[in-house]
């Protein structure tokens, strides 16, 4: 890390986080993976990690790495994978009792790639995690939302209300007239909101819950908004 005093430059050395809490130490579970940006737990030492570029989500019990990933998508790697969230034991329309994986992610059309070009959208998947817990199986589009080239979001979890939210930016610079200008976040003459800017909230089958904005799509996703 480089900091600078004046006209001087000091290079400083971090060997780790710096903890000023004397009740919290940091330990080491895994090293060796690609860009991780987000992870949610299926236990106390098990845990789902997203690798952002590449596209994979990589699950790692007690330290130790599973030797495949679970998932690899196509993710328009500017972004990639953004977001996960873990829900346990849910029963839904009638079935048995699963563990469901909710993915927020910027798609590609074929493969991993940087150009925009390839991009589909922002995507809200939901998976199951299989039986033997290696892989993410049997994935729902939730949502089908627009990206930019930067600001996409990612944040997911699931509320008390057993309910889907994500934030999604403003999507700055992408192909918008103005650009990444809307009323979401308070353009009055902006773009009608169109899933940007703002906390989306659905069921775990994908389906609007309430509105604050309006009762058509998709100002019924809305739960909050102004987000950069």
């Amino acid at each position: 890390e480089a900091v600078t005093l004046f006209d001087s430059i000091y290079l400083i050395k971090l060997t780790g986080p710096i903890i000023t809490d004397p009740h919290l130490k940091t330990e080491l579970v895994y090293k060796g993976l690609d860009r991780p940006v987000s992870m949610a737990f299926l236990g106390p030492n098990d845990m789902l990690v997203l690798e952002n570029h590449k596209g994979t989500v990589q699950r790692i019990v007690n330290g130790i790495k599973l030797p495949g990933p679970l998932l690899d998508v196509n993710v328009a790697v500017h972004d990639g994978l953004l977001g996960i969230a873990v829900a346990k034991n849910v029963t839904l329309n009638g079935s048995h009792a699963r563990t469901y994986v909710f993915l927020y992610f910027t798609e590609a059309r074929n493969e991993d790639h940087e150009d925009d070009n390839h991009t589909i959208g922002n995507r809200l998947y939901r998976y199951e995690l299989a039986e033997n817990g290696s892989k993410l199986v049997n994935p729902k589009l939730l949502l089908d939302l627009p990206s930019g080239a930067t600001h996409n979001g990612g944040p997911v979890t699931i509320g008390p209300d057993n309910n889907v939210y994500i934030a999604v930016g403003e999507l700055a610079y992408a192909d918008r007239q103005p650009p990444h200008k809307n009323k979401a976040i308070n353009y009055n003459e902006g773009l009608d909101p169109d899933g940007a800017s703002g906390i989306l909230r659905v069921t775990m089958d994908g389906h609007p819950v309430g509105a604050i904005l309006g009762n058509t799509y998709p100002l019924n996703l809305y739960y909050g908004y102004g987000i950069r």
